[in-house]
């Protein structure tokens, strides 16, 4: 606590009257309440992944203005003050939506929706010349979570989505090596080696949030006040966030779809075909989901047998050629 106290005194801000730290579920996070404001101080633990405090702090920057995001009082890319990088800043408004639900009428989720969706149009509308990792405000280069797979040897930038979401998955499956999914992870990799040529056109390479979940939307007045957690963002094609949004909201809620994307095409045209690509963008997500059974067990699923057996019919049946109802499911972990 004294080396943030100190830190904070370098800032000018002195007038502290409590500093407690979150329960988290990665990094360290204090709030910091003052006599007339509160802070956040997010410090990057992992060493390993220093990066992501840059990608925050640049994204920060670029959506200023354009969408509702922190306000940076102070941070270090480096770990120099507190042993580790940091970004501190100030609270936003509002609560968030996995929260402000409860008391929202279905009108109130209508209105609420149509605007989440210009929001991440907005967010998505700023298009880069390529695809990979965020380096600056206008600089893509390595995606840094490339590396936890051995087969990848090349992590960015790249000039195709097609390229880059190859390496995508065969990260993710990697991830499943030793998993009860052993005999789907051929079935999988061979699902997208057949398929890829739904990805094969001039894709816009745009800025993804990445890790959208219903903790990281912050809700004020049915609009979105605040978008939190930019580290996981990365430059790809929008429809791969889009899937994870439906999977994340309107899983139980699919009267919402449609409000949400009339806010979204408001500013940014859906792809052609984009129809076609659900289930190719399904299976991209749902690797997520089988990762997180392997890695979180029953504390991810308490009926975790039944859903692997549910998981394996589904994608037997998909990579068969069947049609099939996609099954929607709330994700709760950080994208890899």
């Amino acid at each position: 606590m004294n080396k943030i106290v100190e830190l904070l005194n370098k800032f000018d801000i002195t007038d502290i009257y409590l500093i407690r730290r979150l329960d988290t579920y990665q990094n360290l996070i204090y709030e910091i309440i003052l006599d007339d404001d509160i802070l956040y101080l997010k410090i990057f633990t992992n060493k390993d992944e220093k990066h992501i405090c840059n990608t925050a702090v640049e994204i920060y920057k670029l959506l200023k203005g354009q969408v509702p995001v922190p306000e940076i009082i102070a941070y270090d890319k480096t770990d120099y003050a507190l042993g580790y990088p940091f970004i501190l800043t100030k609270k936003i408004e509002g609560i968030p939506l996995r929260e402000a639900k409860k008391s929202m009428t279905e009108h109130d989720l209508m209105v609420f929706y149509r605007n989440f969706g210009e929001t991440l149009a907005k967010i998505h509308s700023n298009d880069f010349k390529e695809f990979g990792g965020i380096i600056s405000t206008t600089k893509v280069g390595e995606l840094m979570r490339l590396k936890k797979c051995r087969l990848v040897s090349y992590f960015g930038p790249f000039q195709t989505w097609k390229d880059l979401h190859h390496r995508i998955i065969q990260t993710r499956l990697a991830c499943l090596v030793g998993s009860d999914f052993s005999n789907e992870m051929s079935m999988i990799a061979k699902y997208f080696k057949e398929n890829n040529h739904q990805i094969d056109f001039k894709v816009t390479p745009r800025l993804l949030h990445m890790d959208l979940s219903q903790n990281n939307v912050f809700v004020k007045n049915n609009k979105v006040s605040g978008i939190l957690d930019f580290e996981d963002s990365f430059v790809g094609h929008n429809e791969e966030e889009l899937m994870r949004i439906e999977s994340d909201n309107f899983a139980d809620e699919q009267k919402y779809y449609k409000p949400f994307f009339e806010g979204y095409t408001r500013h940014i045209k859906l792809d052609e075909n984009y129809e076609e690509r659900r289930i190719f963008y399904y299976i991209s997500r749902l690797l997520m989901h089988m990762i997180n059974l392997h890695k979180y067990g029953r504390s991810y699923k308490p009926n975790l047998e039944e859903e692997i057996v549910e998981v394996k019919r589904e994608i037997r049946k998909i990579v068969s050629g069947n049609s099939v109802n996609l099954r929607f499911r709330k994700y709760q972990t950080k994208d890899v």
